[in-house]
This record gives C-alpha cells, structure tokens and sequence, in this order.
C-alpha cells in the first residue's frame, strides 16, 4: 500500500507535468496573435480576392481566444488542486510529529518499548483502527489529546482526497474541451488555409507562408495539448484509486 507521501508525491508530479503543458500552450496565443495581424495585411492587398481568407483569420483569432478562456479555467482548477495537495503535506506532518510522540510517551510508560507500527494513512481499515485506539484510552491519557488530533486529521485527508478526486474529473472535461478546439479546429483552419492560399497564389504567394505558419502552429498547439491530456488522464486515474479507498469509510 501506498502511503500518503508516495501518493502526493506522485500527484505533484503529473500536477507539474500538466503545468508544463499549460506553459507551452500560453507562448502559442501570442504567435498566433502575430501571426493573424500579418495575415490580415496580406489578405488586405488582395482585396475581394483575399475576402475567404481574411474569414479564416478571424477564426484563428476567435480560436485563440476560445482557448485563453478555457486555458484560464483549467489553470484555476490546477492551482485549486496545487493547494490541496499542500494542506496534505501539512496536515500528514503534523500526524508524524503526533505519532512520534505518542512512541515517546509509550516508550517512557512502558519502559522503553518499541514504537507501534503505524499504519499508512491510506491503508484499509486504518481509520476505524485509530479511533478504535483512540476510544480504548482513559481520558486523562496524555496521548489522548494527539490521537483525538490524529484521527481528525485523517478525516480531513479522507475529505481531501474526494474533493481532490471531483477536482480532477472537472480538470478533465476541461481539457477535453481544450482538445476540441486545439486539435480539431486548428487543423480545420490549417487545412482551409491551405486550400485558399492555393487558390490565390498567382496574386500573392504571402498567403502561402501563413497558411504554412497556421498548420505548423495547429500541429504544436495539438502537441502541447496531447501532453495535458496524459498528464491530466494519469493525475485523474490516481486521485479516483486514491477516492476509492476512502470512499466508503
């Protein structure tokens, strides 16, 4: 069984991992904000010639923007994510320092006995274990006090981890809608731009570097997006075992 820290440990991993993603999409708006205002002035010089592409570039720049609103909204939902994991790495160290000593005071009461082995916060069946402790102490125990902290900080993990667990299903669909517009979309108005330049070349061939410039950004902004998506999907995957184990407690 994994414990708490090997858990977060990994979550902050993929949570890095769909950061990166998210940095190598943000540069992508901006090439494309250039991108659109060049290929605007070259749809410009052809004039009624130049009226479909000059469609296509209002579509990129729609697209553009579309994906900023929603590139917002899943970093909100990240950095929601990013501060639940850190009131974890809080809330599991102070559990050590409980645990460690209630060791020490059974230790001295008990004439140097060995420390208990604690069971990893996400193990089966550890809450009810604690707590069945936790009853089983008189009141005026001196390591009453610590378990009674102990177990309530468990619960939080436990609320933790499911919140975390609706975090990521919501992080996931957003993404998903990330993909529809990176991906499918941008390869749309790459395609069609392609087509358009092609169909005005003899006029002007600036059009045919734009639109070579459109597939080539489709093709990164696709990339940057595949990598949020398998972050995102392995982040997910994690947080729903995580849940699961808690989940009926």
């Amino acid at each position: 069984m994994s414990t708490l820290e090997d858990n977060v440990a990994e979550l902050r991993r993929q949570a890095l991992g769909i950061n990166r993603a998210f940095a190598e999409l943000s540069p992508l708006l901006e090439r494309i904000h250039l991108m659109s205002f060049n290929a605007k002035l070259a749809s410009h010089r052809l004039g009624h010639e130049g009226l479909s592409f000059s469609v296509i570039v209002t579509e990129v720049r729609a697209m553009a923007q579309e994906l900023r609103l929603l590139i917002k909204e899943a970093e909100k939902d990240f950095w929601v994510v990013v501060n639940e994991m850190a009131t974890w790495a809080k809330v599991e160290k102070e559990n050590r320092m409980f645990q460690r000593s209630i060791d020490a005071v059974n230790a001295r009461r008990d004439g140097g006995a060995a420390a208990m082995k604690w069971k990893p916060e996400l193990a089966s069946g550890v809450a009810r274990d604690w707590q069945r402790r936790m009853s089983a102490l008189d009141p005026a125990d001196p390591t009453r006090g610590m378990w009674q902290r102990i177990v309530e900080n468990r619960d939080k993990i436990r609320k933790s981890v499911l919140s975390l667990n609706r975090l990521a299903a919501r992080l996931t669909g957003v993404i998903s809608r990330i993909d529809l517009v990176a991906s499918r979309k941008s390869d749309f108005l790459a395609i069609t731009s392609m087509i358009e330049s092609a169909r005005v070349v003899d006029k002007d061939d600036s059009l045919q570097t734009v639109a070579e410039n459109i597939r080539l950004l489709a093709n990164d902004i696709a990339t940057a997006e595949e990598k949020a998506s398998e972050q995102t999907v392995a982040f997910r995957a994690l947080a729903a075992e995580m849940s699961r184990a808690l989940a009926n407690e």
